[in-house]
């Protein structure tokens, strides 16, 4: 059974819905003609995903191409067929034809989005609706959209923008001066969980005060295993371990980011970062996955090994490290010589 409020996808993990960040289409590898038709021919869905659903999804998201922003990309593919494919194994488990007409009609994306996908969170199922708009748009009607027909999370701030020193202090000095306290804390403790241990929104709902632990190596957090993904153990940035270890402290068996709740799901999160935002600086709101990516771009920059940052980071590939790079710091000259000579290497 899924979990409330934690089926948001990020970074591209596998088994989890899409993330309504990605689903503006102008983000991934470009392609050519030739290129996305081989990538859908490839495409086969989740595991157990029936024959029928996949040929009707390779159909359907390869006619809705012509709606697609121009050059297509490896993103924008990669959303429709998860979208459309889901749609389709949920009208094949009720029983109902695989048919352009049946599924992609208003009523029956009306009904999928509130019934079917009743567990994703707001922004999901409006991203859902997004694409499902413009893919029965083009199948159905002909049309082309030049626009997506309402915002979506990018067009509306800038969620994966690594904060510099600078902005990631003044944030987290911003938290400081926060009332009342329980606001306070609670933000605090999103600074010391994100800044400092790079956690993501679906994780945040999960860990508790009791999974935080101390010894000699410093300060970790254990993310629990969910459905599509196994537990893993976080070390605390050492900047950020005091602020963990007193949010622990506080939270007990509860969440550590809410002390006073055992449990939480994403939108209403979403709704408290909201609301401390409004009295952020402009510029300075705390947004999760900036101060995620900004812990992943210092890890990059401090040459931590990618196999020990990406299972602490719950990334199983490098394409989300890969955005980051043109965020790192310029490398002096002399460090950039001795680093291509390799010279600390021995054979």
């Amino acid at each position: 059974m899924s979990r409330p409020g934690v089926r948001v996808r990020v970074d591209g993990v596998p088994g989890r819905s899409p993330s309504p960040g990605r689903n503006a289409g102008v983000k991934g590898v470009p392609l050519t003609p030739e290129q996305a038709n081989t990538r859908i021919d490839r495409w086969r869905g989740a595991k157990g995903t029936s024959d029928a659903v996949v040929q009707f999804t390779r159909e359907a998201v390869r006619d809705a191409m012509c709606a697609a922003p121009q050059p297509v990309t490896t993103a924008w593919l990669s959303y429709s067929t998860c979208v459309v494919g889901k749609l389709a194994r949920t009208a094949e488990a009720q029983g109902r034809p695989l048919t352009r007409e049946g599924l992609l009609s208003r009523s029956r994306i009306d009904r999928f989005l509130s019934v079917d996908c009743a567990d994703l969170v707001t922004q999901a199922r409006s991203g859902y609706r997004s694409r499902l708009d413009v893919i029965a748009g083009a199948l159905l009607h002909g049309q082309v959209l030049t626009a997506w027909p309402r915002a979506t999370m990018s067009d509306t701030k800038d969620n994966l923008t690594p904060w510099g020193l600078a902005q990631a202090a003044r944030v987290a000095l911003w938290t400081t001066g926060l009332r009342p306290a329980g606001r306070r804390l609670r933000m605090r403790t999103l600074c010391g969980t994100t800044l400092g241990a790079g956690l993501r929104r679906r994780d945040l709902v999960l860990v508790k005060g009791t999974m935080v632990r101390v010894d000699d190596l410093g300060v970790h957090m254990t993310v629990p295993a969910t459905d599509a993904e196994p537990s893993r153990t976080v070390t605390v940035a050492r900047a950020w371990e005091q602020t963990i270890v007193d949010a622990a402290a506080v939270a007990g068996s509860n969440l550590l980011i809410a002390p006073d709740r055992s449990s939480l799901l994403v939108d209403t999160l979403t709704r408290t970062i909201d609301t401390a935002n409004r009295t952020a600086p402009a510029g300075d709101e705390f947004v999760i996955g900036r101060a995620r990516n900004t812990w992943l771009l210092r890890h990059l920059a401090a040459g931590t090994p990618l196999n020990v940052l990406m299972p602490q980071a719950g990334l199983t590939t490098t394409a989300h490290l890969q955005d980051l790079l043109p965020f790192l710091p310029v490398v002096d000259p002399g460090s950039e010589a001795a680093a291509r000579r390799m010279r600390d290497l021995t054979l």
